[in-house]
């Protein structure tokens, strides 16, 4: 079983079509906001709603870490 992580899930979306591509994947994700959490609990099978730096502390069973550049809004 592949256990695949996203600490910075947003809403779930990268993740979710990742593990739609490995049959059996388990997806986790992590996600400081609120709102973008509760989008990923609709995709991913465990979402985390905080930190993703102190979640991850000590977790040695990840296999994969997918991590995407942060995204400009507002032009910013």
């Amino acid at each position: 079983v592949y256990r695949l992580l996203d600490p910075c899930a947003g809403e779930g979306l990268a993740l979710a079509a990742l593990a739609a591509a490995i049959p059996g994947a388990r997806t986790y994700g992590i996600e400081l906001n609120e709102e973008r959490g509760a989008a990923a609990r609709g995709r991913l099978d465990e979402v985390l709603v905080g930190d993703a730096y102190r979640a991850m502390l000590g977790n040695g069973r990840i296999k994969l870490l997918l991590l995407q550049p942060p995204h400009s809004h507002g032009g910013r």
